[in-house]
């Protein structure tokens, strides 16, 4: 029998830290759940803690701290006979984290109330789904331990490479893209060397231009010329880093921001919906119904007892 493999961070917190004194502290988060390939995790937290000591050494004062979490906390059985010890997703805000890694989207154990709890926080968090593989083909032998395909890890180590890129610097996500495709043998330097320079750049300047701009009344031509390409470029640029076309994406970053506003503050719908580019209360009603399936004013009573949840379930006994 195989031995398994747990995974257990130095002080048995969750988390992985380097205690540099007089660095700035940023978190990532990793969330498991059981039949989840763990196995991403590693690279994933290899890479910040890697970042953390080159930051060090180039004078950046930036250290990441990076946590497990599952819905309850504790132990999670991955694939491959390993185990992730995690903590609860809810002890601290999503809002404390620059990105969550989403290993699986499963809730394990959790009741249909429970997993709402769970939708809440993760809509308020930075997530980056990494995607599971598809069931294993049925068989008559004995299962094998199933490995996550490169293409898991690939994707798993560009997208960190991507945040460390926009908290620290691009020089050291090149360095630290460099450093990962020696050591794994794949092109990984070459798709962030040319993705943080060019089309997943393009992408996600693109993306940052609209949020920057959306209050203004702006078309898909507008964000084209602000990144300086075609508009057919452009769509195809949103459909490989975003799986949605220029318009869509536009509108559901006016969904969000409108979003939270409605959770984050007092003002009114009108006000809102102004600031967002969606003009009146009554377009922003009507996006919302039709996107959301709910009014601004639903969203927002509903946001603020969902809150108080949270913060209710997070209080001691």
């Amino acid at each position: 029998m195989s031995q398994t493999q747990v995974f257990k961070t130095p002080d048995a917190s969750g988390s992985l830290t380097c205690p540099l004194h007089g660095m700035q502290q940023r978190h990532v988060a990793i969330l498991a759940s059981s039949g989840c390939h763990g196995m991403v995790a590693a690279p994933i937290a290899e890479v910040f803690a890697m970042c953390t000591e080159l930051a060090a050494r180039s004078g950046i004062g930036i250290a990441w701290a990076v946590r497990f979490l599952s819905y309850h906390g504790g132990p999670v059985a991955c694939r491959a006979s390993l185990t992730l010890w995690t903590e609860p997703f809810h002890v601290e805000p999503p809002e404390s984290y620059d990105a969550v890694f989403q290993l699986s989207d499963r809730t394990d154990g959790a009741i249909e109330a429970e997993k709402a709890l769970m939708d809440v926080w993760l809509q308020r968090a930075s997530v980056i789904p990494i995607p599971a593989a598809g069931p294993a083909a049925r068989s008559d032998r004995l299962p094998m331990p199933e490995a996550p395909s490169a293409g898991h890890i690939d994707r798993a180590l560009v997208a960190a490479l991507a945040v460390i890129r926009r908290r620290v610097h691009p020089d050291i996500a090149r360095t630290l893209a460099e450093a990962f495709s020696r050591e794994m043998g794949c092109p990984l330097a070459a798709l962030i060397g040319g993705d943080v320079s060019g089309a997943f750049n393009e992408a996600r300047r693109a993306s940052q231009w609209i949020r920057n701009n959306c209050e203004r009344d702006i078309t898909v031509l507008d964000v084209a010329d602000a990144v300086g390409v075609s508009q057919r470029t452009l769509l195809r640029l949103f459909l490989t880093e975003f799986g949605k076309r220029p318009s869509d994406h536009m509108r559901d970053i006016r969904i969000e921001l409108a979003r939270a506003l409605l959770l984050n503050t007092d003002l009114p719908v009108d006000t809102i919906a102004w600031r967002t580019g969606l003009r009146t209360g009554d377009r922003l009603a009507k996006v919302f119904r039709r996107f959301i399936g709910k009014s601004p004013t639903d969203v927002r009573q509903l946001g603020r007892m969902e809150d108080f949840i949270l913060h209710a379930h997070r209080a001691p006994l």
